[in-house]
């Protein structure tokens, strides 16, 4: 990258988020369209420009980073610690906004508009000596997949604004991206070409998500569906559901699930915490959003929520306060629910890990009790290469799993150092293979997916390894 901007040449502003109804007619359903500032000159020849790469970042802080996983910003923490500030988890922690929406403006109109890059960042662009406004927004686009972001809001009086798609909200609320401004003024022209370290905006649920959003769009073999868009809303909970284990119904604000859309909202815990603070939740809702655009029916044929009461206390999640008490890490479920929730968890250990390392780390965001009697508040960081066998140590019944052994399993199939790991296209073409065929889902039914789907031949390496991560990660225990 080009060197950053020195003092002088380029004055930047303090960035602001822009109302979402800002303009006269709401902006549509992309959200509102940014702010312009009317340059002090117009373009010019190409001898009278400056040519630039502007680079921002979301603002983000969660409650589970720095916990030992690759993708979290460690320049900014070692520069924390470089001023003696003692560093937590929830140290603010810009994340680059990559493939973020983003529109530079000047007095002749939009000088580009397009999608920043990996980094956060424009192409060059050739700017004469002015004002100027970058406007981003949490719509992020890489090739041809789309994670749309929306907060919902209640509409000003005598604005208009797009009402929002959600079911049964509580009144007539809108729905748009979030849009930061960053004013920037170019003060002289010079030869060489100048970075721009644009300011993180405010923090908002928006933010959040697009951080965990913009990495999975980063994350290699990434497996989303090309031609497609994800629907997110980032201040709302899931738009009806009723926990059969309490009976309490939630409503548009509470929890977080992930369907054709994703919706976050607070916690059913007793603080109500705003569940986007918690960045492995995000990646896990996205996680159950991916597997619907891939595949709906892979989160069918499962949802015996909550574990049944005659589980032995060991496999059942009595004792989770944090969150709901559906399911958990430890909990026993037909073999299909703990691949559902196990595959959502995989999708987020994938998303801040690099796919060859031995020891990713998975946080999970409920409670965990372990063996020796101790509860573990979350964050629960374990190994997800780690075989722990619950269900097999704990409380083996044919055709149940937990969604931990699934953890360990799927991990095992995809990441690691080891040889001959099968790619996101091979482990979605196991599923369809199991489909197809209408085999049970089971392990015995993945099994024999997977050997149909590798030519029938025992001994094809992938399908070794996929056998053999079943049986070492307890999921293929007998039954």
């Amino acid at each position: 990258m080009p060197p950053s901007a020195t003092a002088g040449d380029i004055v930047v502003g303090d960035p602001i988020l822009l109302p979402p109804d800002s303009r006269e007619d709401g902006g549509g359903a992309g959200g509102s369209a940014p702010l312009e500032l009317q340059g002090t000159a117009p373009l010019g020849p190409a001898a009278e420009r400056t040519s630039i790469v502007l680079c921002t970042k979301w603002s983000g802080s969660f409650s589970d980073t720095h916990l030992g996983e690759d993708y979290v910003d460690e320049g900014h923490v070692e520069r924390l610690r470089a001023e003696g500030r003692a560093i937590d988890r929830w140290v603010r922690d810009p994340h680059p906004a990559r493939f973020a929406s983003a529109t530079v403006s000047g007095s002749a109109g939009a000088v580009w508009k397009g999608a920043l890059d990996i980094q956060g960042c424009t192409p060059t662009l050739s700017v004469a000596p002015g004002a100027y406004s970058f406007t981003v927004t949490t719509k992020l686009v890489s090739g041809t997949t789309t994670y749309d972001i929306y907060k919902v809001f209640e509409p000003t009086p005598g604005k208009s604004c797009t009402p929002t798609r959600i079911s049964n909200p509580p009144k007539r609320w809108c729905e748009s991206n979030d849009s930061v401004m960053t004013s920037f003024t170019v003060q002289n022209v010079t030869r060489d070409v100048r970075r721009v370290d644009v300011p993180a905006g405010p923090e908002t649920p928006s933010s959040r998500v697009a951080s965990v959003a913009g990495q999975v769009l980063a994350t290699p073999d990434r497996g989303l569906k090309s031609n497609d868009t994800y629907t997110i809303y980032a201040n709302s909970g899931c738009p009806y559901y009723k926990d059969p284990s309490t009976g309490v119904v939630w409503y548009n604000w509470d929890e977080a699930c992930g369907g054709s859309t994703a919706y976050f909202g607070l916690s059913q815990a007793a603080d109500h915490h705003d569940m986007t603070t918690v960045k492995y939740v995000i990646a896990h809702e996205l996680g159950h959003q991916m597997q619907t655009h891939q595949a709906s029916w892979m989160l069918s044929g499962g949802g015996d929520y909550p574990p049944a009461a005659s589980a032995p206390a060991a496999c059942k999640c009595d004792f989770v306060e944090a969150a709901n008490k559906l399911h958990c890490l430890q909990s026993r479920h037909a073999w299909w629910t703990a691949e559902i929730e196990g595959w959502a968890h995989f999708f987020a250990q994938r998303t801040f890990n690099e796919r060859t390392r031995d020891d990713p780390v998975f946080a999970y965001y409920k409670e965990v009790r372990t063996d020796d009697g101790i509860t573990h508040r979350p964050p629960f960081v374990t190994n997800a290469l780690t075989p722990v066998k619950w269900i097999p140590n704990h409380c083996p019944l044919a055709n149940k799993s937990s969604e931990w052994d699934l953890l360990v399993f799927l991990t095992a199939l995809h990441g690691g150092s080891a040889p001959n790991a099968l790619s996101m296209s091979e482990i979605f073409g196991v599923y369809e293979k199991l489909r197809s065929t209408s085999a049970p889902r089971t392990w015995s039914g993945m099994d024999g997916a997977a050997l149909a789907y590798f030519g029938n031949d025992p001994n094809h390496v992938k399908y070794k390894r996929f056998h053999e991560a079943g049986l070492a990660s307890g999921v293929g225990f007998s039954e």
